[in-house]
C-alpha cells in the first residue's frame, strides 16, 4: 500500500493542478495557481506528514521545483503563484539544482504565496529570498509576494504586511463567502481594499464560488479574482 513517504520519494509522479487568477476589469488571465495533488492523499495529509516528520523543507523543495516544471511543459501564460511555506527553504544544494532546471527560465514570473502553515523561521525566509533574487539576476525582473488568507486577524495580517512587504495580499474564502448578503463581510473588506490602496498593494479576492459573489466583487476595485465559479483547477497532461 502506497503510503505519503513513497510519494516523497518520486516526486516527478506528483501531479499539480492550476487554477486560473483573472484580472477583475477584464477576465483575462493573469496567471495560474499551483495545486499539489498527491493522490491518494490530500494535500493538507502531506502537509501535516511533513511538519511532524520534520520534512518541510523536502515538501518546499518538491513544490518549487515539480511546480514549476509542470507549469514550463505545459506552456501556461503569466505568473505562476506557488505556495510557500514560513518555516522552510531550499537547500543550498537543491537551490543550485533549482536554478539550473527552472530558476532562469521562469525569471519574474513567480508570485510566492505565503501560508500559514509553520512558524515564520528568519533564516529561512532570508534564504528564500536570495534564492529568489539569484533566479532573477541580470533579467531586471523580481519576484512577487502574496499573503494568503489575509483578513482572518488583523494584528496577525499588519504584522505579515511589515515582514514580508507583499506585492499583493489574497482576501480570505472566509470573507468572500455570501459576501454578497453580508454586510458585516462587506464593511471588512471595503476596510482591506482602503489600507491596501493605501499601501500600495494589490488586491486578489480567492474562492468566488457563486455568481452572486463574482458580481459583487466585480464592483469593487479590486486587481485579481480566483475561485470556482471563474474556473476549477485543472491538471494539465503534458
Amino acid at each position: 500500500m502506497t503510503d505519503i513517504a513513497d510519494i516523497l520519494k518520486k516526486p516527478e509522479d506528483i501531479k499539480f493542478a492550476f487554477q486560473p487568477v483573472v484580472h477583475a476589469d477584464t477576465g483575462e488571465i493573469y496567471g495560474y495557481e499551483a495545486l499539489m495533488r498527491p493522490a491518494p492523499f490530500s494535500p493538507l495529509d502531506v502537509v501535516d506528514y511533513c511538519i511532524k516528520s520534520d520534512l518541510i523543507d523536502v515538501l518546499e523543495e518538491i513544490t518549487m521545483l515539480y511546480s514549476i516544471k509542470a507549469f514550463l511543459n505545459n506552456d501556461l501564460e503569466g505568473k505562476i503563484f506557488i505556495n510557500s511555506f514560513p518555516g522552510a527553504c531550499m537547500s543550498e544544494e537543491f537551490s543550485t539544482i533549482w536554478l539550473e532546471e527552472v530558476g532562469w527560465k521562469i525569471a519574474g514570473r513567480i508570485v510566492l504565496e505565503m501560508l500559514e502553515y509553520t512558524e515564520l523561521d528568519i533564516h529561512a525566509w532570508q534564504r528564500k529570498l536570495e534564492e529568489f533574487e539569484r533566479g532573477n539576476e541580470g533579467t531586471g525582473n523580481k519576484s512577487n509576494i502574496a499573503i494568503d488568507d489575509y483578513g482572518v486577524d488583523r494584528e496577525v495580517d499588519l504584522a505579515r504586511i511589515d515582514l514580508y512587504h507583499p506585492t499583493m495580499i489574497k482576501i480570505d474564502r472566509s470573507l468572500v463567502s455570501n459576501i454578497d448578503s453580508d454586510v458585516e463581510k462587506q464593511d471588512k473588506v471595503l476596510n482591506i481594499i482602503k489600507l491596501m490602496k493605501e499601501k500600495d498593494i494589490l488586491i486578489l479576492a480567492e474562492g468566488i464560488e457563486t455568481k452572486a459573489e463574482y458580481e459583487y466583487f466585480l464592483n469593487l476595485p479590486i486587481d485579481f479574482m480566483q475561485g470556482y465559479y471563474i474556473q476549477k483547477p485543472k491538471i494539465f497532461e503534458n
